[in-house]
């Protein structure tokens, strides 16, 4: 059997407010697994984006642990195996666009062929004619299709997205999640995916349901 993606187990994180300690994700034990396509679905405050940032390795949890058994057990693997695209506008201000969906490369020292596989990358989600152009050029649902193509440009085996098409009108919003789910098919990639939308929601394999920091896991589908 092949290893997970992700492995957590009793994985809690919790805030100290004051005296206070605040549970932001109660203990929750999960495994990824490649080609998952998980939706997670919450209110606003519900520890959707705090279960994200301890799979991408950015925050730290409060008690439990998580590992990453098929990108390497020695750190987070990032950015060449786990792509992300938060809801925030992360695009680097001073770059254009092709220059931020470029940087991953660059990080990885694959700068060489950078251009031309960031212009296939926003060719993926319809927006490589922004490639010139400045963040503060574009729209916010333009952003985030840009926010996508960085994302993927290193081929990521699991692919972390926070509410991707939350500026997008139904049309670019459907458009924008079929060729996600094109570039899924292709890599076998999975996705965790943060959202609010019924719609992108149900287009998901299995849904993980947050509710004041504690997930409920549901099956999965078959089909």
């Amino acid at each position: 059997m092949a290893e997970p993606l992700v492995k957590a187990t009793a994985l809690a994180r919790a805030y100290q407010r004051g005296a206070v300690s605040v549970t932001a994700l109660a203990p929750v034990s999960f495994r990824i697994e490649r080609g998952d396509r998980v939706g997670l679905i919450g209110p606003s405050g519900s520890g959707k984006t705090t279960l994200l940032n301890l799979v991408a390795g950015l925050d730290q949890p409060s008690s439990g642990w998580i590992a990453w058994p098929a990108l390497g057990e020695s750190a987070v693997p990032r950015p060449r195996f786990i792509g992300a695209a938060f809801q925030a506008r992360s695009l680097i201000p001073t770059l254009s666009c092709g220059e931020n969906v470029e940087l991953p490369l660059a990080l990885l020292d694959e700068a060489a062929d950078a251009p031309r596989r960031a212009l296939e990358a926003l060719e993926a989600f319809g927006v490589a004619d922004l490639a010139d152009k400045l963040p503060g050029e574009v729209s916010g649902g333009q952003a985030q299709r840009v926010a996508l193509a960085r994302a993927i440009i290193t081929g990521p085996s699991l692919l972390l997205a926070d509410e991707p098409t939350g500026q997008l009108d139904s049309l670019s919003g459907a458009s924008t999640l079929d060729s996600l789910g094109d570039w899924l098919d292709r890599t076998g990639a999975a996705l965790l995916l943060a959202t609010h939308d019924p719609t992108v929601s149900g287009r998901m394999k299995a849904i993980w349901r947050l509710d004041h920091g504690v997930v409920q896991i549901a099956k999965r589908k078959t089909s």
